[in-house]
């Protein structure tokens, strides 16, 4: 019977034991999990703490480069939390910031902060390899208890100069949008202006053709100079139209094959009639010109030619002298030529 009994109770321990063996590895393969989980979602931080305020003390999960040695390799050991913070503060923080950093890291603040919420975050610089790294510390309390946290710190230097980034594209494109809206409203200024001249001139010269219907000659040159004033002003609504075609983004280049030497010239023939009448010299120079055989848009290329040259001679003095020059210069583009 007795030996019945010892029997029964070996298998019992046994079974005790086992049962417990099971219980240690099931725990065992649930912190691995945890940790695991941990380190995928804290991949971002390179310093981890666990810091309990009531009994002053800081624990190092994981550390960064720069403060490894203070914890050593005993990583898992307790420290005093107010003396690692204040070693931390004076050896690392940025002078500016170290005021910031002390009231962050003190526990009365710490408790306060996360009375209120989940995570406290705070922003700060440190020296790093003599240059100014920005850092984000993180500060989580465990099961809502104010006394012990979580904190991490990660760096946040690219995040920043992604957000300054976005606010240069966004500053650049309200600035151009800006500088748009002030170029749209001068060019319909001018070009009311500028309507206003052939206009006034179609009217004179049709007042004067109809009082002198008798005059050939004289009735021949008014309508010469209607057909010029004319011409003119469709050439502006054909401008005030292209803007609005601009503007709605249904503008289009039609490249065809065209010479830089004939749209010089012809840009010169155009003007010259205007160039002779205040005795100005209007030359063209295409020495430095290569390759003047291109693919563009002809129509448009002559227009903005035309508009430079007008402009020149508008401006010059009578007597005076105004210049087409036309070089090539260094492309890097291959297939393209860059011009001026």
């Amino acid at each position: 019977t007795e030996k019945r009994l010892r029997l029964v109770e070996n298998r019992r321990w046994k079974k005790e034991a086992e049962d417990c063996g099971a219980q240690m590895e099931e725990i065992h393969q649930e912190h691995t999990r945890r940790l695991e989980i941990i380190e995928g979602l804290s991949v971002d931080y390179a310093s981890i703490f666990y810091a309990d305020l009531d009994a002053d003390t800081i624990q190092a999960y994981r550390t960064s480069s720069r403060i490894r040695h203070t914890f050593g390799r005993a990583q898992s050991a307790a420290q005093s939390f107010s003396a690692f913070a204040s070693e931390y503060i004076r050896r690392w923080v940025c002078p500016e910031d170290r005021e910031v950093m002390k009231k962050a890291l003190d526990p009365v603040c710490l408790r306060a902060r996360l009375a209120e919420q989940q995570v406290f975050l705070v922003n700060y610089r440190v020296l790093q390899q003599n240059r100014l790294e920005c850092l984000q510390l993180q500060a989580v309390k465990v099961n809502n208890r104010l006394s012990q946290i979580v904190l991490g710190v990660r760096s946040i230097d690219e995040e920043l100069r992604n957000e300054r980034k976005k606010t240069e594209v966004l500053a650049d494109a309200l600035r151009q949008s800006q500088a748009a809206v002030v170029a749209k409203n001068a060019f319909l200024s001018n070009m009311s202006h500028d309507i206003r001249t052939p206009m006034n001139a179609i009217v004179g010269f049709t007042a004067l053709a109809r009082k002198h219907i008798d005059d050939q000659e004289k009735l021949r040159g008014y309508l010469d100079m209607i057909t010029i004033s004319s011409d003119q002003l469709l050439q502006l609504l054909s401008d005030v139209l292209e803007i609005s075609r601009i503007e709605a983004g249904r503008s289009r280049l039609d490249e065809t094959a065209c010479d830089l030497r004939e749209i010089a010239e012809e840009a010169r023939a155009t003007l010259l009639p205007r160039a002779v009448e205040k005795r100005i010299a209007l030359t063209t120079d295409i020495r430095r010109l290569t390759a003047p055989g291109v693919l563009a848009d002809r129509p448009q290329l002559c227009q903005v030619l035309v508009r430079l040259v007008s402009n020149a001679v508008k401006y010059t003095a009578e007597g005076g002298h105004v210049s087409i020059l036309l070089e090539e210069l260094p492309s890097a583009a291959k297939g393209y030529g860059l011009y001026r």
